[in-house]
């Protein structure tokens, strides 16, 4: 895989220090974004027969999702810069069963493998990159005329309780540490909270008839 010089430090955090924490909580973490995601997929509504590329797949859990979507014999497409998530996620689509969902490692910064997908998805899996302009113009390049895109990103962390509450609890009994040593993950979670410059990102990225969706879930 060729990673994009500035993603270097966040590839290292996913596929490391971050893949360790996600599978130490992955039931909560999962579950937690789950509605978010299932609603972010019913947006998209992926039809029996599309191809369907899964940005930033993670655990392969949504990627699983689109494939039973889009049917045998059909392509649902994850992709993650973690090796060690696509290991995963490739080792339990296998174990699932699922002929129709298959799995790459990739720096979506550098390179979208593949071409003329239907739609593409990402739940939670876009904030991280150095130059996100560079990212969706190559997942652009990557659909086909026509094709659809769907993002589900955070909203500013002071809207979002589930971060927001536990760090405020956190920081009367916990100092912050002013470096680490462990590896960041970009821009963070949150760097796509704002409408404006989301939409401005996808606009400079070639992206038309760009509209967004606010939503309030708990599962």
């Amino acid at each position: 895989m060729e990673v994009t010089p500035g993603n270097t430090e966040a590839v290292e955090a996913w596929d490391g220090v971050l893949f360790d924490r996600f599978t130490e909580f992955r039931k909560v973490m999962v579950e937690g974004l789950g509605a978010h995601g299932d609603e972010g997929l019913r947006l998209l509504s992926p039809s029996p027969g599309e191809r369907v590329i899964d940005l930033g797949c993670g655990f392969g859990d949504t990627t699983q999702q689109i494939a039973g979507m889009v049917g045998p014999g059909v392509e649902a497409f994850g992709v993650d810069a973690s090796a060690r998530f696509v290991e995963t996620a490739s080792r339990e689509a296998e174990e699932a069963g699922l002929t129709n969902c298959s799995f790459a490692v990739t720096d979506i910064q550098s390179e979208v493998p593949g071409r003329d997908f239907d739609a593409a998805f990402s739940r939670m899996g876009t904030m991280f990159f150095a130059n996100p302009v560079v990212a969706m113009r190559n997942v652009g390049q990557a659909l086909r005329p026509g094709g659809r895109l769907c993002l589900v990103v955070w909203r500013a962390k002071s809207e979002n309780p589930y971060f927001y509450r536990a760090e405020e609890i956190a920081s009367r009994w916990l100092t912050h540490p002013d470096q680490t040593d462990e590896p960041t993950c970009g821009p963070g979670p949150f760097s796509m909270s704002n409408a404006d410059t989301t939409s401005g990102i996808l606009k400079s990225a070639g992206f038309e008839g760009i509209s967004l969706t606010r939503a309030a879930l708990r599962r």
